[in-house]
């Protein structure tokens, strides 16, 4: 088996991927980060990429072209498949990374809406505290909602969903200023 090949095993079963001949977003992602590594850091063929991931050369081609595309634009399905597959170094989700976010409603504090969608993240901050694995290590600040910090791990699982929901919006604030839902002395008994 040749350094490429096993590679894309590698990715494969890092991802938990088995099916190669799937158009599932994820294979296809997956794809999309062996052409890229293949041709520039391998300087690999056309040939030997087709026969490794069973794709015409054209596709092959063009897959790549669409990583770049979708790298420009800092898509965050496809950055979160990159944090998936690259273990060794991990992704490092820094300031102007692009990501689905939810709306939050809020009975008590209605200048407080938001409405979701793509935001910029504008702030980072790693624990000190927890290791590097834990589901709160990370937490991200977004520029469209300066008073919220979210859990950027559970963000980046819920990205194939908030995309759904929120294709082609873009986050914002949407405050419902009327008197009876914005009592911060409100008594909740």
């Amino acid at each position: 088996m040749t350094e490429l090949e096993l590679y894309w095993k590698e990715l494969c079963e890092r991802t938990g991927i088995e099916d190669n001949d799937s158009n599932y977003p994820d294979i296809v992602a997956l794809r999309y980060i062996f052409y890229d590594y293949a041709r520039n850091e391998k300087s690999a063929n056309w040939k030997t990429i087709d026969d490794i991931v069973g794709r015409d050369h054209s596709t092959a081609i063009t897959g790549l072209k669409t990583y770049y595309k979708l790298m420009s634009v800092n898509d965050p399905y496809l950055l979160q498949m990159i944090s998936r597959v690259d273990s060794k170094k991990g992704y490092q989700v820094v300031n102007g990374d692009k990501i689905y976010v939810p709306s939050s409603y809020h009975v008590y504090r209605g200048e407080d809406d938001f409405e979701g969608g793509l935001a910029t993240i504008n702030k980072v901050e790693h624990s000190n505290n927890l290791p590097k694995d834990h589901v709160n290590y990370t937490m991200v600040g977004i520029e469209e909602n300066i008073s919220t910090m979210y859990n950027y791990r559970c963000l980046a699982e819920e990205q194939d969903e908030l995309k759904k929901i929120y294709v082609g919006k873009i986050a914002h604030s949407s405050p419902d200023l009327r008197a009876e839902f914005n009592q911060p002395n409100a008594d909740w008994e």
